[in-house]
């Protein structure tokens, strides 16, 4: 069901993404061995990549990065990366019908924690069945926390050793992944390699419009235009928050008002939780900012001007920078015009909001 709050894990269930699927399919079936796919948060890349590994025929396995990283309190330990790669696939070969016994001796590295021994030993395995082997990083970009292993280099290894072995990486910090995998540094592991990126865009108006619909269908409650225009108004483009609001309002019930403040609510509290330790060094001049622009102010100079009236005297090079971060994070976007945008519009309305109790200290 399209109002179901938890990822999807059939292609059925998704909505459209016929093209990235497609995409994906056809990467995988030409030999690509390296797939990135980009998104802001809620936008549907965890739904599309799981839906995709469930129909395909090759051996995949799905990790979530941020999930390790929050576990191991803001750390990525190469051993648990190791200890999941290796407890899923011996799983999957569990599946298979293959021993405990014969699991264990398939891998040379067993309790070394070397990860590149390990994705040499999986793809041995894979390569005398003639099977592909689909290793999915998502929030990839927390992989840059890691103190012991850099990934990039662990990916390029694979790209250039490793036949049987496919990644598909996702991010929805989409800066900090790109930098993360450096692709245009010539002093990078990963420069000059062959690799597919696909970009999840927002729904349109009639996307979005089309979304609730079905959804609403599904459910057999009824939409007015009106209330589709108001909702793409105020939420439409991302996914995960028109889900919130079809959920509220036949799940639970809500009337329209009702689902749509609810949503506002909760949402702006998952946003700002979202950003809270990304922005915590500065997080007197990053709130400014952000604020700043949620309040219409698009221009440089006008967002150094209001950040000026709350924080004080800003050097350009300091504004500069946080402003990059905060595109780095897809917080905000920048577009044609150069005019800054807040990406999220749950957050935009929140920090414009007059009732918003946000501290700029």
């Amino acid at each position: 069901m399209l109002f179901d709050l938890n990822p999807k894990e059939n292609v059925s269930e998704l909505f459209d993404r016929k093209n990235e699927l497609e995409e994906l399919s056809g990467a995988i079936e030409r030999g690509e061995k390296l797939t990135v796919v980009y998104g802001v948060r809620r936008i549907g890349k965890t739904s599309l990549l799981r839906s995709f590994i469930s129909e395909k025929k090759s051996l995949s396995i799905f990790l979530d990065i941020r999930q390790i990283y929050y576990i191991h309190k803001r750390t990525i330990p190469s051993e648990a990366v190791y200890e999941q790669i290796l407890r899923e696939f011996t799983d999957l070969m569990g599946i298979l019908g293959i021993g405990a016994e014969e699991q264990t001796s398939v891998f040379s590295a067993y309790g070394e924690n070397n990860i590149t021994n390990l994705l040499s030993d999986i793809n041995k395995w894979c390569s005398t069945r003639k099977v592909k082997f689909l290793l999915v990083l998502d929030e990839a970009q927390y992989l840059r926390h890691s103190r012991k292993i850099s990934y990039d280099g662990v990916i390029a290894w694979s790209l250039d050793n490793l036949k049987s072995i496919f990644f598909i990486v996702s991010g929805s910090e989409v800066g900090v992944l790109k930098e993360m995998l450096d692709f245009e540094n010539t002093k990078a592991p990963l420069y000059g390699r062959f690799r597919n990126e696909i970009l999840l865009k927002k729904l349109s108006n009639e996307e979005s419009s089309e979304f609730l619909l079905r959804g609403f269908k599904e459910q057999s409650h009824k939409i007015s235009d009106v209330e589709i225009n108001q909702v793409n108004g105020k939420i439409g483009g991302l996914i995960g928050w028109l889900t919130y609001y079809g959920h509220y309002r036949t799940a639970n019930n809500m009337a329209h008002n009702d689902a749509l403040n609810k949503v506002f609510s909760e949402g702006s509290k998952i946003a700002m939780s979202e950003i809270e330790n990304l922005i915590k060094k500065s997080k007197k001049r990053y709130l400014a900012i952000m604020t700043g622009i949620a309040k219409g102010m698009g221009s440089w100079a006008d967002i150094k001007a209001y950040t000026i009236t709350k924080t004080g005297k800003i050097p350009d090079s300091g504004l500069d920078m946080l402003l990059s971060s905060l595109i780095k994070f897809s917080i905000i976007e920048k577009d044609s015009s150069g005019s800054y945008k807040i990406v999220d519009p749950i957050l935009r309305e929140y920090l414009s909001s007059p009732s918003s109790k946000l501290s700029h200290r």
